[in-house]
């Protein structure tokens, strides 16, 4: 993980609003996805207002919105990106969780 991050590649999966994108030689990039950004955006505007994660759940699936892995977006769909903050702030974190926990 940590050869990772210094390569300049993210430590882990990506998060929704990023995607890889390749070019002719196959290499590989980093980029922003504008549609999914806009919604990420959404989602920690409506928090910063005070609604929480089952009201803004519905406002997504009020506007049909398909949640990142398609469907209905629950509660928990939005924790998890409420929850990687610091990955949308650009930090890294390396072995955040212990498992000795």
């Amino acid at each position: 993980m940590i050869g990772r991050i210094k390569d300049g590649r993210p430590a882990n999966k990506l998060v929704f609003g990023y995607r890889a994108q390749f070019d002719d030689a196959g290499s590989r990039s980093i980029v922003i996805d504008e549609p999914a950004a806009a919604v990420v955006t959404r989602i920690f505007n409506l928090y910063l207002e005070g609604h929480g994660t089952p009201y803004i759940a519905a406002a997504l699936n009020a506007d049909d919105i398909p949640a990142p892995m398609g469907g209905t977006w629950q509660p928990v769909n939005v924790r998890s990106i409420l929850d990687n903050v610091r990955r949308y702030a650009g930090l890294t974190a390396v072995n955040r969780r212990s498992r000795t926990n």
